[in-house]
């Protein structure tokens, strides 16, 4: 479908809000699939009326579609308005000029290409986890240390937070340099970079694990519980983070003798 002016001034206005904005790219990384309120307040850390104002805008700009389920209503990216919307930008306005609209895989594709030409380039790994505070970080740091110049180690959260300090504590313990270590938005990388193996070490990141796969050479799962979670003492989360460092440790330690 073409789209008018006034069609994209009112899509680009919905899209100008950074919540907005995420809950967009968001439901485009999961599209076709469907998602509850609930859910959408949950990975995006917004509290339910302030979801349901941004949903509202978003579907007057036709950008969101909303289905009932039961007693449930489920909201989807409205890939026609997608579509449309790119379409507007690279005929409308850059009169189909490659420089001014380039193709939005070509970047991928081209660092794709460089990969497979590169026999001695080392392979990217990301450790996705939901907020990149302790399990990814601290399996991105293990596989720097232990796998030499093998890897490239990276970690990522689909809603990052802040590094937890018991991360940095526990690896030093170890003599393990965790110096730059810091919490990523998967976005930094996804899209971005050709990601030779993903591996996901939360089981709520892992039920997103479909976003993730077409970014993926391989994807692996391996869930494990939250040491930041942990209650108590100082000592009790001290020993939580260091039965999460060894945990990895040794997973670590079988695959990269299996890869």
């Amino acid at each position: 479908m073409a789209m008018e002016t006034f069609a994209a001034v009112t899509v680009l206005g919905a899209l100008a809000q950074p919540a907005r904005l995420e809950l967009v790219r968001l439901l485009a990384r999961l599209a076709p699939r469907a998602l509850r309120a609930g859910e959408l307040a949950e990975a995006l850390g917004i509290p339910a009326p302030t979801l349901s104002f941004h949903l509202q805008r978003l579907l007057v700009a036709q950008l969101v579609s909303v289905e009932r389920h039961g007693r449930e209503l489920r909201y989807a990216l409205r890939t026609d308005t997608w579509r449309a919307l790119h379409w507007f930008l690279g005929e409308e306005c850059a009169q189909g000029r490659r420089a001014l609209a380039p193709d939005p895989l070509e970047r991928v594709a081209a660092q794709q290409a460089a990969v497979a030409a590169t026999s001695a380039a080392r392979e990217l790994v990301l450790f996705v986890c939901t907020e990149n505070r302790a399990r990814s970080p601290l399996a991105e740091a293990l596989l720097r240390h232990l796998g030499g110049e093998r890897f490239e180690a990276q970690s990522a959260g689909l809603r990052p937070g802040t590094l937890h300090p018991l991360t940095r504590a526990v690896l030093r313990e170890e003599g393990i340099d965790a110096r730059g270590l810091r919490s990523k938005d998967l976005s930094e990388l996804l899209g971005k970079r050709a990601l030779h193996r993903v591996i996901v070490v939360c089981p709520s990141a892992a039920e997103r694990a479909e976003e993730l796969a077409p970014s993926a050479g391989r994807l692996e799962l391996w869930p494990l519980a939250d040491p930041a979670a942990v209650r108590g003492s100082k000592e009790t989360q001290l020993a939580a983070f260091r039965a999460t460092r060894d945990e990895l440790r040794t997973r670590l330690h079988t695959w990269i003798e299996e890869n």
